[in-house]
């Protein structure tokens, strides 16, 4: 309780990332940090979809926000994911493309037999790696060790990382707009959530 006073607790106005910055803060202030794995802490997930998808943009929002402030706690991964969103829109377009030129005809739909043109390629690469992506969600949910987790929750985590990911890159790309803009400054003050909190 000492060190935490010492260290001024929480983060006035930082409701996202709030744990990592009060991390940051002690180690700033020359005391050491040490994880105790029976110790539990739950999450409020919010309802989908839109709820859910908002809490997530508020975690990118604001996570850029205090690495910002605090860069000791930039994690590379949670930069980039800011990419994702743009990776979604190009891998959409290429398919189109591919698809509109021809990478999907000539009877080579789902076979590695025949000529690899630029169109085929765009149409194929894409969904190839969709392919990959939407596995890997069903591996993770599968062997991973959420206590929530079953049948239901394993088919549909591919749609629910999914739209993490997504959301998260938005309020990644949302706190890079507002850095380049005001430097870090970029929402000081502010109480970035979706609940009306009162005194």
């Amino acid at each position: 309780m000492a060190n935490l006073r010492e260290v001024g607790f929480f983060e006035k106005g930082c409701i996202g990332a709030e744990d990592v910055v009060l991390d940051a803060k002690i180690q700033r202030a020359g005391h050491k940090i040490f994880i105790d794995p029976t110790n539990v802490m739950p999450h409020r997930r919010r309802l989908p979809f839109r709820p859910y998808m908002k809490q997530m943009r508020n975690y990118g929002y604001t996570r850029m926000v205090a690495n910002k402030r605090w860069p000791e706690i930039a994690e590379k991964s949670h930069t980039a994911i800011g990419f994702f969103p743009w990776l979604v829109v190009a891998a959409i377009a290429s398919m189109i493309w591919g698809l509109s030129t021809g990478g999907a005809a000539d009877g080579y739909w789902l076979t590695l037999s025949g000529e690899w043109t630029m169109s085929r390629i765009a149409f194929h690469l894409p969904g190839g790696l969709m392919a990959f992506y939407i596995g890997l969600s069903w591996l993770g949910a599968a062997i991973g060790t959420s206590p929530h987790r079953s049948i239901g929750t394993v088919f549909f985590a591919p749609l629910f990382v999914f739209l993490a990911h997504w959301a998260y890159g938005q309020g990644v790309n949302k706190a890079w707009r507002e850095i380049r803009k005001t430097g870090g400054s970029a929402g000081v003050g502010n109480q970035i959530d979706d609940r009306v909190r009162t005194a």
